[in-house]
């Protein structure tokens, strides 16, 4: 039929709401996309989040709609021509404390001699607090020196943020922390963090790039006090001179010793309790929680 008509509706609201926030607003909006008028009773009902603390409506109205706050819904039979939108119906909100970061509001169309019902529900994602939150059911993690271990984190992201990243500072000396899946898009989504601690250990390494306070002192600085004592000993000039060839060579043997290997101890992971701080990082915001490790 040409002239069926075919309501629609579509579901809004403005900016982030705020956990205990009382007259938070959704605006319900029913347009006729068919190529006739509506005949006959229209209704729009709203369903709220499905959360255990959802919203708390306090109002329900619009120009020309007989509204039930008791049921979410409202009523009208007036004519609504093609291309057309109704007055637009508040539904007023209290936010409660407890509340998901996350939520949907949905709403619905019926009536009005619609033949299309495939444009007849529209929802909207809601997010309550600041536009990006991490947290986690414990931020205590403790680990045995050597080894690893994990936390896992729940991050809420504001629609249209896009990327979350995420990072962590504050780790002890050799550890290293790492995220599954390192970003993500999704208004909800859980994120794995493992930090890995390390145990001491010794390596090989050039005398060059030894520490400073690992390098031995020079050879020659201990031989020469050792030759001077043996020379004032020696009793006619030939043997001091033979003796002092043979300390010569001595050096230089001992010289080309030195700039051999040497060995150093690598520290690990000290034990102790850390505050490590992770970040989740999208679109110029931030948020962050502190994680308790503890080495063992």
């Amino acid at each position: 039929d040409v002239i069926a008509p075919d309501p629609t509706i579509a579901a809004t609201h403005t900016g982030n709401f705020t956990p205990g926030q009382t007259g938070a607003t959704f605006i319900l909006t029913v347009s006729n996309a068919g190529f006739g008028p509506t005949s006959g009773t229209v209704t729009v009902t709203d369903t709220l989040p499905n959360v255990p603390t959802t919203f708390v409506p306090t109002a329900m109205a619009g120009t020309g709609w007989s509204c039930t706050l008791a049921t979410l819904t409202c009523t009208r039979a007036d004519a609504l021509a093609s291309g057309s939108s109704y007055p637009v119906i508040t539904l007023t909100v209290n936010v409660p404390q407890g509340i998901a970061p996350n939520v949907t509001n949905t709403a619905t169309v019926s009536g009005g001699g619609d033949v299309n019902t495939n444009n007849n529900t529209a929802t909207d994602a809601t997010h309550i607090g600041a536009p990006l939150q991490i947290t986690s059911p414990s931020n205590s993690l403790t680990v045995t020196q050597g080894s690893s271990g994990t936390v896992t984190f729940t991050v809420n992201s504001t629609p249209g943020l896009g990327t979350v990243t995420f990072a962590c500072t504050g780790l002890p000396a050799g550890a290293a922390c790492s995220f599954n899946p390192p970003s993500e898009n999704q208004l909800s989504a859980t994120v794995t963090m493992t930090l890995s601690t390390t145990v001491s250990s010794s390596a090989v390494v050039p005398l060059d790039n030894a520490l400073p306070t690992q390098t031995p002192a020079p050879i020659y600085a201990m031989v020469f006090p050792v030759i001077g004592l043996i020379g004032l000993a020696a009793r006619n000039q030939k043997a001091r001179r033979k003796l002092l060839m043979l300390a010569a060579g001595a050096i230089v043997l001992l010289s080309l010793t030195s700039c051999g290997d040497h060995k150093t101890i690598i520290p690990g992971t000290p034990k102790g309790t850390f505050s490590v701080t992770v970040t989740a990082s999208g679109a110029g915001t931030q948020a962050t929680t502190v994680v308790n490790v503890t080495v063992q």
